[in-house]
Order: C-alpha cells, then structure tokens, then sequence
C-alpha cells in the first residue's frame, strides 16, 4: 500500500520539475528569434518565439509591385510562424521528457 505512495511522491516531484522548466522554457522562447523568407527571399520577417513581430526588411526591389509585395509579407510570415510553433514543439518535447500532456 505505501509503495505506491512512494511512486506518487516521485511523480509530484517530476510534476514540479517539469513545471519549473516550462517556465524557463518560455522564457528562453520569449528571447529566440525565428526570421521567416519570402520564397524569393525579397522579404523577411523576424518574430520573437513568443510570436511578436520583431523586424520586417523589404528589399527595394520587391516594392515595385504592391500585389506580389503583400504575397511575399504573408509567405515570409507564415514561414516564421512556422519556425515558431516547430521550436516550440521541440522544446516542449524536451521539456517534458517526452510525456504527452493533454492541453500542451
């Protein structure tokens, strides 16, 4: 009976553990910084790993069509977004060892 109180004690502290390191994990993705590139790298698109946008660059010779400047801002955006939600998928991964935790 109070051997699986010893197991339960092992799993709150690896519960503490893990919680302890998502912080510092959001923090550390907080500082990253992910550039997204337009397919012909005319544009980019720097965000933070906590999804704020950090710098855009243009260069000038992509201003000269309007249309195709606003399909590459999107492209490059959604590129860095991606970076994003992978790095963060990733560090996640390390933060938890691996476990599946519903709603992360």
């Amino acid at each position: 009976m109070f051997g699986n109180l010893g197991e339960m004690t092992k799993m709150l502290q690896k519960l503490g553990d893990i919680k302890k390191n998502m912080q510092q994990a959001r923090e550390e993705m907080a500082a990253a910084e992910y550039t997204g590139m337009s397919a012909d790298q005319q544009v980019a698109i720097t965000l933070g790993g906590d999804f704020t946008a950090r710098q855009v660059a243009i260069a000038p010779a992509a201003e000269a069509d309007r249309e195709k400047l606003q399909q590459q801002i999107f492209a490059a955006l959604n590129d860095a977004m991606q970076q994003v939600r992978d790095a963060a998928k990733d560090r996640l991964k390390d933060v938890t060892g691996g476990i599946n935790i519903p709603g992360m």
